[in-house]
């Protein structure tokens, strides 16, 4: 990995197509969009039944949470694209979209898990050791299967809580899967959430730089692998192994995406093979001094147990230093991602960039991979 010390690379979200189903822009807050959106924007929505007009909340909706504002890419609009896309294929029920069931929200809103597990239903047994359950004069009771959405802490404290868990519930009847409402870490995190995706709450209007045609260009198909993937069969009802089989349970690979980007003082100093989560409590550097390297880090889970051997990235970093705006630019490289023995599948991207020649300011980390990008804002101090 030295010869990687000083590259200037990280990684970014994976591409995934543009949603499946085509909504008319009068359509936008009956879709995945209301599980994002805040009092004020649903009030500004009733009434409307102009096409221009929704069209313009709509260009609204994802201007106020770009968080690269007056560049072609729009990060959040990409991802809440791919998130819906996914609900879409892997969580209709029935006539209902994905997106819209409850597995579908909690993905709008939270995004992908760091760990999933899934219980198949199961018959309680009808008797204890001492002779029939009197806790179960029912002669056994049917568990329904049940889904476990985890979000550790580095994915959990951007919503206030240092750990969230979300338990789903499967209905045997009519297929569907409800969200337990007695674990309330989801209702706890949703408005903090909403409000974390708004970078520009002061926006009334779609401002000139965001009406370019680049800005609204379609995002590009999805990789094979990605595509296989949805089309692999639902977790929803696992088969178990036979009573008393021993039979090994096969690591469960989570859905193609990128960790948070996080900058640290030594990016090499994490572990990724120890077993140990190396994220779990990381926490990102936002002042650094011109002696010091800028070490950052991110996680790719290319969503397969096949070894990944490389990944393509590029990286910008740009400041405003005495009122002008200074862009330093990296070309495209491929880079060998670190496997994380924690989590199948998933790899640790990282490197260091060196800071000697960079005056003292407020700066932006920019890192791409294919039409997607990550961001992190750090400053550089005397």
């Amino acid at each position: 990995m030295n010869n990687f010390r000083h590259s200037i690379l990280s990684i970014v979200f994976l591409a995934i197509s543009a949603p499946a189903v085509a909504e008319s822009p009068l359509d936008f807050p009956k879709g995945p969009a209301q599980w994002l959106m805040t009092a004020e924007e649903k009030r500004e929505w009733r009434g409307v039944k102009d096409a221009a007009r929704a069209q313009e909340l709509v260009d609204l909706f994802f201007v106020r949470r770009d968080p690269t504002p007056e560049t072609f890419a729009n990060e959040f609009r990409d991802e809440f694209r791919a998130r819906v896309d996914f609900a879409d294929k892997r969580f209709a029920e029935g006539r209902r979209r994905g997106s819209l069931s409850e597995r579908g929200r909690v993905l709008v809103v939270l995004g992908f898990p760091r760990e999933q597990g899934d219980e198949a239903a199961k018959r309680s047994a009808q008797y204890s050791s001492g002779g029939p359950n009197p806790m179960d004069p029912t002669g056994g009771r049917e568990v329904a299967g049940r889904s476990i959405w985890t979000y550790s802490y580095e994915e959990s404290i951007r919503f206030g809580l240092p750990k969230i868990e979300v338990v789903f519930i499967h209905d045997g009847l009519d297929g569907r899967a409800r969200r337990d409402t007695h674990r309330n870490d989801f209702i706890s995190a949703l408005p903090v959430a909403i409000a974390s995706y708004i970078k520009s709450p002061d926006l009334t209007s779609v401002p000139e730089w965001a009406k370019h045609e680049l800005y609204y260009s379609p995002m590009t198909a999805a990789p094979r692998e990605v595509e296989a993937m949805m089309e692999a069969p639902l977790p929803d009802a696992p088969v178990p192994a036979a009573a008393g089989s021993g039979a090994p349970t096969a690591p469960v690979t989570r859905p193609p995406s990128v960790g948070k980007l996080t900058l640290v003082a030594d990016a090499f100093a994490l572990e990724p093979e120890s077993g140990i989560d190396p994220f779990a409590s990381l926490t990102s550097r936002d002042v650094f001094r011109p002696e010091d390297e800028l070490g950052w880090v991110a996680e790719y889970c290319s969503g397969s147990l096949a070894p990944l051997s490389a990944v393509e990235v590029t990286l910008k970093i740009s400041g405003l230093i005495k009122g002008e705006r200074i862009n330093f630019n990296a070309p495209a490289e491929e880079l060998v991602p670190d496997s994380i023995r924690a989590s199948p599948g998933c790899y640790l991207v990282r490197g260091a960039v060196p800071l000697m020649d960079m005056e003292p300011a407020s700066y932006a980390l920019f890192v791409r991979i294919g039409q997607y990008n990550l961001t992190k804002d750090f400053r550089i101090i005397e």
